[in-house]
């Protein structure tokens, strides 16, 4: 189970009158301040020997509620902050079940089902904004319809070994389906300052995915493998109808589900003192999903998008106590547009990252030093299809230790304090962007039972 909540109580926010820099002015009022409260709860069931197969049953439900600072005034709505609450809940069930040998070849067959269902509401408090004082006005608008979407599967994966090769193959049928509620179209708000209801409809989907995949053993401490797999997913259908007139017609959001293969390619090894794995992949997609930063708006559209990539880890084993390595990850995205390649924005793919630790451990305690190093990304910024993003290097200090009922873990995060605006900020927000975290520590307590 999971309960964890963080709350902002202060009086500072930016100069709204500067736009060229985020500096901080004493004197905010805001009774309703920014808050983000996750709850979660998991019930996992398992059977070795049910009926002479494996059985595993789970079942999980979690929320997530996010209070979000009224700071953008839009149109004839005003200004307005953002109430996003989500609940989830769902079941699934897997049967394990050894196929009969074939010679020296073995297998098994996983099968079973899901069902998932989220519900998602998002509510805005208009307020009247007077310096930094911020008082309610009493309207509230609906960001974006109600909206509740039920997902139910049925799905099978068959795994075979034959000699130095595992061989995999699996399919999965999905039916999706959103009731969308009637609202109040918050677009028409913004643009005309008219209430009008914008009519709800049910949204069905449906998908067959497959997956294939391919691993050669080497030897005893290395592998070369492939795979292809194919996902499914809804845009954000909420954000999406956010900004729409009362007179869109949901039923054109039919054709927009995301169908995604996927590619990889790639080698692992491990020894005594050293691991070390590389891999490629391409993700491809017939349907653009992208937020557009200047008009706050999120669009589809129904042209091929591509992202590729590398991502690497390497670890030393130096002693029994002490470890090295890092990670590396580099992808490019882009989409067709016009007849040509263009790259996509930071908010769809992340830039360069760079990772390298050293650790120490002993029998109850764990120390861990780190650094990240986010690159600078133009790419997008050349193409005038997102902003140019700032690099950065953040250090940080990580340690637990084991007590007679428990562990205790901890650390100091940005060790070195560094001013910064993080990437997210840059790629989302509107300029002036605030200053990310400096030095925090953290301190957490866990115990298993």
């Amino acid at each position: 189970m999971q309960d964890y909540k963080d709350q902002q109580d202060t009086a500072y926010t930016k100069d709204p009158g500067n736009r060229q820099h985020a500096v901080a002015l004493k004197g905010l009022e805001l009774d309703d301040q920014p808050y983000t409260h996750t709850q979660a709860a998991n019930l996992n069931y398992q059977d070795a020997d049910f009926y002479g197969q494996g059985l595993q049953i789970e079942s999980y439900w979690r929320r997530s509620d996010a209070l979000f600072f009224p700071d953008l005034s839009r149109g004839k709505a005003g200004i307005s902050n953002n109430n996003s609450v989500q609940d989830v809940y769902g079941l699934r069930a897997a049967i394990d079940s050894a196929l009969p040998s074939i010679g020296s070849a073995t297998g098994n067959l996983v099968w079973g089902a899901d069902y998932d269902n989220e519900r998602s509401r998002q509510r805005g408090d208009q307020y009247a904004v007077n310096g930094l004082v911020y008082s309610k006005t009493g309207e509230t608008f609906e960001l974006g319809p109600d909206i509740n979407t039920t997902t139910k599967a049925l799905f099978g994966q068959m795994s075979w070994d034959i000699g130095d090769w595992t061989l995999r193959g699996g399919v999965r049928r999905e039916w999706v389906e959103s009731k969308v509620a009637d609202s109040i179209a918050y677009g028409e708000i913004v643009q005309t300052g008219r209430r009008a209801v914008l009519p709800g409809d049910t949204l069905n989907y449906g998908a067959t995915l497959y997956n294939l995949g391919a691993v050669y053993h080497l030897s005893g401490n290395q592998d070369v493998f492939a795979n292809f797999s194919q996902g499914f997913s809804l845009p954000d259908l909420q954000r999406f109808m956010r900004d729409v007139q009362s007179n869109f017609n949901i039923q054109s959001l039919n054709a927009q589900a995301i169908k995604v293969n996927s590619y990889e390619l790639g080698w692992r090894g491990h020894w005594d003192k050293w691991q070390a794995d590389t891999t490629i992949y391409e993700n491809t997609s017939d349907v653009t999903q992208f937020y557009d930063v200047n008009d706050r708006v999120l669009r589809l559209i129904n042209q091929k998008e591509r992202v590729r990539g590398i991502e690497n880890n390497l670890t030393w084993r130096m002693t029994d106590r002490w470890s090295l390595g890092g990670t590396y990850a580099w992808a490019k995205g882009e989409t067709r547009q016009n007849g040509k390649w263009i790259d996509l924005p930071a908010t769809r793919v992340s830039p360069a990252k760079t990772t390298v630790f050293v650790g120490y451990t002993e029998d109850v305690y764990t120390l861990r030093l780190q650094a990240m190093r986010l690159a600078s990304y133009d790419a997008a910024a050349k193409d005038r299809n997102g902003r140019e993003i700032d690099g950065y290097t953040l250090v940080d200090l990580l340690g637990s230790v084991e007590l007679p009922v428990g562990r205790l873990e901890g650390g100091i995060y940005n060790l070195s304090n560094r001013t910064y605006q993080n990437a997210f900020a840059q790629a989302n927000a509107r300029a002036p962007y605030a200053n990310a975290q400096g030095r925090t520590l953290s301190v957490s307590y866990s115990l298993d039972w």
